[in-house]
């Protein structure tokens, strides 16, 4: 969307996201962590090594999948359920992608007349079809599960959410808007965070003392308040470094892009003036996300992984737009508190039931996968999972 009919669904939606909402559909992410700890179990007991990016795609796949289509999965459990398998159908590489990518970004109006779509229509249609059979059932039955989708009928029947003052009121969202918006946010949380968590457990294998000092924070986090909360993690601020230096090393966006709305007169790189070189109106600016983050004037030596670089003073020390792995600007992720807490919160059910180490299966460096518009690793995530000693029970 664009224009004034973007700014008004944005209004709607950022609502979704506060602090609040996030908190009241705590317990069934943390149900999912828990769930993910029991899966693993087996695995942990027999010290096995384990693909974590399919780990973690499940883990995700169950949050996201249950908050905004309003359904319990079991794809933890069940890995080839439906929802699973056409979540993997949707995210399979289709050659050729990346001309498809560069025809959708550049030429969108030339790629819509085109055939791409015609493979996947039967993907979006089971999509289409859960999300609005879950919106009529409440609809019906009033039932309400503190998630996405409880979130959505208000939009559809009132126009707003309960408490929240919204732009654009008097605009409902129809059947096919709520759809949509819950099928947006399933492909836009669940890769993302999925292929973060499984980089983070990659590096933390790799840089075993890292891990150890995340542990001992969960540690003594937790025996303080005695179980998983809301309030417990945000007091995890070393864990919040971790994730942010490696949503800085592997951001899962590679390249973001923005249109200039009016023309715009580059400045100089040196703040000294304005250069010759103006942007005319209509102009797809690509960012290159991944090259700023690997920049050694901004990040030094940027291949390796150290979280002390988000320590505050790091942090005040650099300019803030070399650091983009949500964008930046009016068109943010919207998402961003969402995708960071089910990270984190996995994360936490993991590092303080289990030890990440690597294995002869593990690639050292990892080779990043050059056909993926999502940032992965092109043979996989291979480490091997065992049981803390000693083991702790996270409620």
């Amino acid at each position: 969307m664009k224009g004034e009919r973007w700014r008004h669904l944005r209004n709607k939606l950022s609502p979704l996201f506060t602090s609040g909402k996030l908190k009241n559909m705590f317990q069934t992410l943390n149900e999912c962590g828990t769930e993910m700890v029991e899966v693993l179990s087996e695995a942990a007991q027999k010290c096995s090594v384990i693909e974590f990016r399919e780990a973690c795609a499940l883990y995700t796949t169950e949050v996201i999948g249950s908050l905004a289509f309003g359904v319990k999965l079991n794809c933890q459990r069940n890995p080839d359920c439906d929802f699973r398998r056409w979540a993997r159908a949707l995210f399979r590489p289709q050659p050729p992608q990346i001309e498809r990518v560069l025809m959708e970004t550049f030429a969108p109006h030339i790629w819509k007349l085109l055939t791409y779509k015609a493979g996947r229509r039967d993907i979006f249609k089971f999509f289409d079809d859960m999300a609005k059979e879950t919106l009529q059932q409440r609809l019906k039955s009033g039932t309400k599960r503190n998630d996405f989708m409880d979130l959505f009928t208000q939009l559809h029947t009132k126009g707003s959410v309960d408490g929240e003052k919204n732009g654009g009121e008097g605009w409902k969202l129809t059947e096919d808007e709520v759809a949509a918006q819950a099928f947006l946010f399933y492909t836009a949380g669940f890769e993302t965070s999925s292929t973060t968590m499984s980089f983070a457990t990659y590096e933390l294998a790799v840089n075993p003392d890292i891990q150890e000092q995340a542990q001992n924070e969960i540690d003594s986090v937790l025996a303080e308040s005695g179980a998983v909360t809301y309030d417990a993690l945000s007091k995890m601020k070393y864990l919040d470094k971790v994730l942010a230096e490696t949503l800085r090393k592997y951001p899962p966006l590679a390249t973001i892009n923005r249109e200039t709305l009016r023309p715009y007169r580059l400045p100089s790189a040196d703040g000294s003036g304005d250069t010759a070189v103006i942007l005319d109106r209509g102009i797809i600016v690509v960012i290159p996300v991944h090259s700023i983050h690997h920049d050694p004037v901004h990040y030094p030596n940027p291949e390796r992984f150290d979280p002390e670089r988000f320590s505050d003073d790091a942090k005040a020390s650099r300019h803030p737009f070399v650091y983009l792995p949500f964008g930046e600007g009016p068109r943010f992720c919207i998402g961003m508190r969402l995708g960071l807490l089910q990270a984190k919160l996995g994360l936490v059910h993991l590092l303080s039931n289990y030890t990440v180490d690597v294995s002869s299966e593990t690639d050292i460096p990892l080779v990043l996968d050059p056909h993926t518009p999502v940032l992965s690793a092109q043979n996989g995530i291979r480490l091997c999972i065992s049981k803390r000693k000693p083991p702790r029970t996270v409620q």
